[in-house]
């Protein structure tokens, strides 16, 4: 099995956990590659995958929750962690637009809480910077860490 980084890793582990085990056997919906493993030895590989994630920093690993599966819980989490300095709620929104790509835009921002939508942008890039910052932060610590299990069972091996 091969991945080109450490997040697909991730997100391959993610979307495995979701997938019940009669749907892929039926479907046969394995990448190439994966055809010589049995769907239980693939869920036991996503597992310890998930594992590792989940022995992260609570914030960490929230933001790797957050980045694969967009889930409401983490984000206020994370905004709990944030500046806030115009509200969680806002926070939580551009948690989301850095997410998702999608959201307020910093005029909206700025309109609701009566300020310029200049002064709306530098906070929004600062937020970025800070999430930025955990997400290569948890990406590297999973990396470096657990570099020995991806390198033999999945990362880039021949």
């Amino acid at each position: 099995m091969k991945f080109s980084s450490i997040q697909s890793l991730i997100g391959w582990a993610f979307q495995m956990d979701g997938i019940p085990n009669c749907r892929a056997q039926q479907f046969g919906d394995l990448p190439p590659g994966m055809s010589e493993f049995s769907i239980y030895d693939l869920k036991v590989q996503a597992a310890l995958v998930l594992d590792k994630v989940n022995k992260l920093p609570s914030t960490e690993r929230a933001l790797i929750w957050v980045l694969h599966l967009q889930r409401e819980t983490e984000m206020r989490y994370l905004a709990d962690k944030t500046p806030g300095k115009y509200g969680i709620q806002t926070d939580v929104d551009l948690i989301r637009k850095w997410t998702t790509g999608k959201g307020h835009s910093c005029r909206e921002i700025g309109e609701r809480h009566n300020i310029s939508a200049t002064t709306a942008g530098r906070y929004e890039r600062k937020l970025q910077e800070l999430l930025d910052g955990w997400a290569y932060l948890a990406y590297a610590t999973l990396e470096i860490q657990h570099r020995a299990m991806l390198d033999e069972l999945f990362y880039g091996g021949d």
